[in-house]
């Protein structure tokens, strides 16, 4: 639905947009935002992979990471289902 009501401009006019704005922002008070423009019009350089794509194998890799490493604060694991009362 967010697609229907958002029209996709024409390649050609994103990258002249991208140019005009690259040009009027000064490199030395907004660095990040026009590396982050940049970086639209050349590609994450992920081997392909879409953004979502590497963002999503970045957020599961982290957590694969964290559950199979070992926690020391952890509180044993007591064998049986129910609900035991103090």
């Amino acid at each position: 639905m967010w697609e229907l009501g958002h029209s996709v401009p024409a390649t050609e006019d994103v990258d002249n947009l991208a140019d005009i704005v690259v040009r009027a922002l000064p490199a030395e008070e907004f660095p990040y935002l026009l590396e982050h423009i940049q970086q639209h019009l050349t590609g994450f350089g992920h081997g392909g992979a879409s953004e979502f794509e590497y963002g999503l194998d970045l957020i599961l890799d982290g957590l694969q990471t964290l559950k199979d490493a070992p926690r020391e604060d952890a509180p044993p694991v007591r064998a049986g289902r129910g609900r035991e009362s103090s």
